[in-house]
């Protein structure tokens, strides 16, 4: 990708540091602009470190750009890890998605990871169907956070965090915008955004996990990932997955359940996801549990992914890039990819009124 010309490059407010705004941040910085990241929060304290970094698209919606965006995003996951393996922290893994019941048409990014249907019963569970069977990148989140922001520092990207945020997030936003004398404000604060942009549309889609130590000495086959939202023991609300994390631990999970603003993991929880979780896997029954988390997903409708004029004087142009739900890693480089389309069509529209109006 080639760097803009001077005239173009513009001074730009990242707000939010979790994997969409790294992203977004890295993708306008390869383009020659200069970039600020202002982040309330910073890793290892955001939602995108809990995630289990499992690239499916869940919970996500429109269907024709996440088709796009997830495509964007997968291969950039397998370019990283073939370019940087485990200091990236991403890793390509088999794995099976079961279903009770097979749907009759499958998504349309399943071509793209050679999906295949198996039945057999060394495969597939007496209470399904049938299962997908691909491979898919699984991002270590404690590695590839750190990583991606070592990645951003290089390419000239400055990372500051407020002293103190007031009563109102947007005061402290605005404040920054100024005092970084930016052309454009790039909004990917997520659930923040009910606040930032009083959208109730966005609202917490609360996750539960638990992070188990690997019994490599149980384990007869390879690592895999195995996940299902249906069957006796699941649910929406009460999806069960298995997902490899680094070379010896496990993310189980997990819920699903919206409008709950917890963050805190009860022993019934732990208890009832691991169980589950052993129904499909066995041989993590008795796995000792080294970290429980509970995140709350920026669920909406649909992606907001959009440009605003707010006041031609003061910000001349915001690019709001929030709501992922529970795809935030599945979509971050497409809706990257995204952005720095629609500022430098912005840019562009605008130049060209100046020089039809000088006509």
């Amino acid at each position: 990708m080639t760097s803009t010309s001077w005239n173009q490059r513009r001074r730009v407010l990242v707000l939010g540091s979790g994997i969409i705004g790294l992203t977004t941040a890295i993708r306008l910085a390869e383009r020659g602009h200069k970039v600020l990241i202002w982040s309330k929060d910073r890793s290892p304290n955001l939602t995108s470190d809990g995630s289990g970094g499992y690239w499916m698209p869940f919970h996500i919606e429109p269907e024709e750009l996440v088709n796009e965006w997830s495509i964007e995003a997968l291969r950039v996951f397998r370019n990283q890890s073939k370019q940087y393996g485990k200091e990236c922290g991403i890793h390509i893994f088999p794995g099976r998605v079961l279903h009770e019941h097979l749907p009759k048409q499958v998504p349309y990014w399943t071509h793209y990871v050679n999906m295949r249907i198996v039945t057999s019963p060394d495969q597939v569970p007496k209470e399904f169907e049938g299962a997908w069977k691909f491979e898919s990148p699984i991002v270590n989140m404690d590695v590839y956070m750190p990583w991606l922001e070592k990645q951003a520092r290089t390419l000239g990207v400055e990372i500051l965090s407020p002293r103190t945020v007031g009563p109102r997030l947007i005061d402290a936003a605005l404040d920054a915008y100024r005092h970084f004398a930016a052309e454009v404000l790039i909004n990917c604060t997520g659930l923040g955004s009910r606040e930032l942009c009083n959208d109730k549309s966005v609202i917490p889609g609360r996750g539960a996990t638990l992070r188990v130590l690997s019994n490599t000495r149980k384990q007869q086959k390879p690592r895999e990932f195995i996940t299902t939202s249906s069957g006796p023991f699941s649910s929406n609300e009460l999806p069960t997955y298995i997902l490899p994390r680094g070379d010896n631990l496990y993310t189980l999970g997990g819920t699903y359940y919206e409008n709950d603003w917890n963050t805190q993991v009860s022993p019934e929880e732990v208890v009832d996801i691991q169980r589950r979780c052993s129904l499909l896997l066995p041989e993590i029954k008795d796995a000792p549990v080294v970290r429980t988390w509970a995140g709350l997903r920026p669920v909406r409708p649909q992606v907001r992914l959009e440009y605003e004029i707010l006041d031609e004087d003061n910000i001349p142009l915001i690019i709001h890039n929030y709501g992922h739900g529970g795809a935030g890693v599945t979509v971050s480089w497409g809706c990257a990819k995204h952005v720095v389309s629609l500022l430098e069509d912005c840019y562009a529209a605008k130049e060209r009124r100046i020089l039809a109006s000088r006509l």
